[in-house]
């Protein structure tokens, strides 16, 4: 029986166990209730040790679905991830993203609120080491990293 949900996440990974476990951590962690959404991951012919960290999760945590895909290439993965999805909504990360925890619910309310857009969007501050910064178009047109 397909279990219908509001939003499905879709996660497209690449021989990235080392990290991946982060990512999912963050979506795990949400504070909309887990029955309102789904995670697929999508594996994109890794040869590492993706599945298990994705199976150990998903043991625990139903809402986490892992799905295979042998041809390689973002668009491809994607593409299989919004074929499994079972939710009207659908909203991208990656697999070196730590979301915050009120991610899902967000969007959910801005869909909610704005139900005539077809896209949205928002700011993302990347964290290298420890050190935020955020990725910023200069007036010249280049892109900058500018300290938060």
């Amino acid at each position: 029986m397909t279990q219908r949900c509001d939003l499905s996440i879709i996660l497209c990974t690449y021989n990235r166990a080392g990290i991946l476990g982060r990512a999912l951590d963050a979506l795990i962690g949400q504070t909309l209730t887990s029955h309102r959404f789904e995670i697929i991951v999508v594996d994109n012919n890794s040869s590492d040790r993706t599945r298990d960290v994705v199976s150990r999760r998903s043991a625990r945590h139903p809402h986490i679905r892992y799905v295979f895909e042998s041809r390689q290439g973002l668009p491809i993965a994607r593409n299989s991830g919004v074929l499994a999805a079972h939710a009207p909504l659908i909203a991208f990360t990656d697999d070196d993203v730590e979301v915050q925890a009120d991610w899902a619910a967000v969007l959910l309310a801005a869909f909610d609120a704005y139900p005539d857009v077809d896209y949205i969007g928002g700011k993302v501050a990347a964290v290298w080491g420890c050190r935020t910064v955020a990725i910023v178009p200069s007036a010249s047109g280049r892109t900058t990293h500018e300290p938060v």
